[in-house]
């Protein structure tokens, strides 16, 4: 298993998952919004992390 050694990097870490976490919001709410399925919301979702 891959330790953290620095604070830092625990920031870094944790900065990539909140962004992750927050993309797949958007990504899920516009996909409601829009009613799309689930293979449409996969490709909003990849084309945020994409351009984001």
């Amino acid at each position: 298993m891959y330790q953290l050694s620095t604070p830092k990097e625990k920031m870094m870490l944790q900065e990539v998952v909140m962004k992750l976490v927050v993309t797949m919001e958007i990504a899920v709410a516009i996909g409601r919004r829009k009613h799309l399925d689930f293979f449409e919301e996969k490709k909003v979702l990849f084309f945020l992390l994409h351009y984001s």
